[in-house]
């Protein structure tokens, strides 16, 4: 069974970068004037819809012109001091030493790109040199050749709005051993604003589209089954999701991710045997205050329960132990990732 990543922008926020609420605020503030006050029970996208008045190009437009002051596309740790830049950096260097078949991020910046590119990840590096769609090209050529009187189960060679089939690629040397790995920007990402995921549009469309990809996947199955000449039964990261065994990490599977939801359902009901996932939940033996933060996750954390998944308990300090929290969680996952 393949092993992968679903990484959050728990570790960002660790370091105070960019957050969801202050990307949203800012948006608000540069299409409405000033920055709007959201109910705290109202879901992410749906404040981003209400933020760009339900314009799309408004929240390309808004991208392209750099977001903020404390985010840089091409240098994600930018705006960090040297000691917390090399604090992050390593973290992310940990994850890329521990072997993951694939690594999902719902990050739209680029810090494991950077991290191997001596932490630049401008769209040249990140377009001309690393982009790859699907395992293999000629994999994918071979499928299109090979499948080509049912266009439903044909795959494109180019994505324009949506990051299902492609991935970035990047390696980095040490000690004399090679680290390869595959990013999938599963939300979209930075350079390619049309492909970001945010509001509440754009997630139901998404999971059309992800519908879509589970039924192609199923009829290439079935036609591949009495084939000699076989091909691989991935071809996006919703197949890899759902026969991978998954490590979540600073995630917060929030209610508005309703299509990582709608895919740990289906993953669920598709083979419950050997359903193994495991979700990082930061936990703390203290104070009320310490509680409270803790709580507003109680009923994501039931909630994961049902689907089965294995709440890994961190034990920290404080509820404001993000980074200790963070290298336990690391560790916890390469002396799983050996088993």
């Amino acid at each position: 069974m393949k092993k992968i990543l679903l990484l959050g922008n728990g570790i960002n926020r660790a370091f105070k970068l960019q957050s969801w609420d202050n990307m949203i605020s800012e948006l608000s503030k540069d299409i409405w004037g000033i920055k709007l006050d959201f109910e705290e029970s109202m879901p992410y996208s749906f404040r981003t819809t209400l933020a760009t008045q339900r314009n799309h190009k408004r929240l390309q437009d808004f991208i392209k012109e750099g977001i903020d002051d404390s985010i840089s596309i091409n240098n994600p740790f930018k705006s960090l001091s040297q000691k917390d830049a090399k604090k992050i950096k390593a973290m992310y260097i940990d994850l890329l030493r521990c072997g993951f078949d694939h690594i999902l991020t719902t990050n739209y910046s680029y810090e494991f790109e950077a991290c191997c590119n001596n932490g630049n990840a401008d769209k040249k590096y990140i377009k001309s040199k690393r982009r790859y769609v699907l395992d293999d090209q000629k994999c994918l050529e071979n499928i299109n050749r090979k499948f080509s009187e049912n266009s439903e189960i044909r795959f494109p060679k180019r994505e324009n709005y949506y990051r299902l089939y492609t991935y970035n690629e990047i390696t980095f040397s040490e000690s004399e051993k090679d680290y390869l790995n595959k990013i999938w920007h599963i939300h979209g990402e930075y350079h390619n604003p049309q492909t970001i995921i945010m509001n509440n549009s754009q997630y139901t469309n998404l999971i059309t589209n992800i519908g879509k990809v589970t039924s192609r996947s199923v009829q290439l199955k079935n036609k591949n089954k009495d084939s000699s000449d076989k091909v691989s039964n991935y071809h996006s990261w919703v197949d890899i999701f759902l026969d991978a065994e998954i490590f979540i990490l600073g995630f917060g599977y929030a209610y508005s991710e309703i299509d990582l939801w709608w895919l740990l359902n289906r993953k669920k009901k598709k083979d419950e045997d050997n359903f193994k996932v495991h979700f990082y939940q930061l936990v703390t033996n203290n104070n009320q205050e310490d509680q409270k933060k803790e709580n507003h996750l109680c009923n994501i954390i039931d909630l994961l329960e049902v689907y089965s998944v294995n709440i890994a308990r961190i034990h920290v300090p404080t509820a404001d132990s993000y980074v200790e929290f963070y290298k336990k969680a690391i560790n916890d996952i390469k002396e799983k990732m050996k088993s």
